[in-house]
């Protein structure tokens, strides 16, 4: 089970008032918003999310669809203080599981989530039971099952966002070297496989470089062709030449957007003392799709949008800690934090120190200085 929620005290309060061993569930992680929870929820692989509504820079609902098209199994319980009737009907044309008013108190949210851990229970029986009636028809094609389930979409992924042209067959080769072995003839794995990964691909074109010079009959194109795969050395040559592809536009489009991302960080610093500055905001601001800025500000920065802003706060923090007497609570706000207690979160794990520490350091430092 991993929490959302942009509060800390109710963040911390759902963590640990609750025993969730007792439902059946165990605590895999937290986080305040969802951008810093997306990764760790791509990493930790949850069973079930429990996720505020509202939150700065990636709300629940987004998240939501985000989780959705990568991992449609989870369950999703969003919290909401809200009654409007469009929120919970876009819960429902997301597919949450349970939509939640809050405040919400320990024993309903523990009902909410025994709730879809039983439903779990149930599709896992379900898929056990079936799983055991084609193995007594199939057994010929267990190891081929095992290797499909062993795929790392994660690192394939990562390759279309930041790898290289040029190593475009050489990672190829090794990444589908678990595909060794298998008869394409009497096994449909290694197919599924090469239409898994290259349908992935032609879907990163359309949502990211199609509109920089890959055009719509040539991704169509790289479609066709999936179905005339029929051996593993045709696998491989197809995928590479669809990262191949990819990576290209995606380079190039780079290159045209190196001048919008220096506007995004001017941007960036100029409002950065305004709370409800969010990555959908920068990037209306520059003019491009939140998903794919993001994508390219990472890619040209070295950090996500979220790390960026945080380190613009915490030096403007830092300055008003050594040049004024302003309390933590007033840094919090100019800087752009309307929750102390986050701020000063935030500060100690950017800087290693308490603000009250660091101003006792930065003191004895002048006074040496001085």
């Amino acid at each position: 089970m991993f929490l959302i929620d942009d509060e800390p005290d109710i963040r911390e309060a759902m963590r640990d008032r609750i025993d969730w061993e007792s439902i059946g569930c165990v605590f895999c992680g937290d986080a305040p918003d969802g951008e810093l929870a997306l990764p760790l929820i791509n990493r930790l692989h949850p069973d079930i999310i429990v996720s505020d509504i509202k939150m700065p820079f990636m709300d629940g609902l987004e998240l939501s669809r985000n989780v959705r098209r990568t991992m449609p199994s989870v369950k999703i319980i969003l919290l909401s203080g809200h009654e409007e009737f469009h929120y919970a009907l876009e819960a429902l044309r997301i597919g949450v599981s349970e939509y939640c008013l809050k405040p919400i108190s320990a024993s309903e949210l523990s009902d909410a989530v025994r709730a879809a851990a039983r439903q779990i229970d149930i599709q896992r029986q379900q898929d056990h039971r079936q799983s055991e009636h084609a193995s007594i028809h199939s057994q010929r094609e267990t190891l081929s099952m095992q290797k499909l389930i062993a795929i790392d979409r994660t690192e394939i992924s990562n390759f279309m966002k930041y790898g290289q042209a040029a190593n475009a067959l050489s990672f190829t080769r090794k990444y589908m070297s678990f595909l060794g072995g298998i008869d394409w003839k009497s096994s449909f794995v290694g197919r599924y496989v090469c239409m898994e990964l290259g349908l992935s691909a032609l879907q990163f074109c359309r949502e990211s470089v199609s509109s920089e010079g890959l055009s719509e009959d040539e991704i169509n194109m790289l479609e066709q062709k999936i179905a005339k795969v029929t051996s593993h050395e045709e696998a491989v040559d197809y995928i590479a030449e669809l990262l191949e592809t990819v990576t290209r536009f995606r380079e190039q489009a780079n290159n045209k957007y190196a001048g919008k991302i220096l506007k995004a960080k001017d941007f960036i610093r100029a409002q950065s003392a305004r709370y409800e500055l969010s990555l959908h905001i920068v990037a209306q601001h520059v003019g491009m799709s939140p998903s794919y800025f993001s994508t390219i500000f990472s890619q040209e920065t070295g950090q996500t949008f979220v790390e960026f802003l945080t380190s613009v706060r915490m030096a403007r923090a830092i300055d008003f800690m050594r040049t004024t007497d302003f309390k933590t609570y007033e840094i919090a706000y100019k800087v752009g934090y309307n929750d102390a207690h986050y701020f000063s979160f935030l500060f100690k794990k950017f800087t290693g120190t308490t603000t009250r520490e660091f101003r006792k350091m930065d003191k004895a430092a002048a006074v040496l200085r001085g």
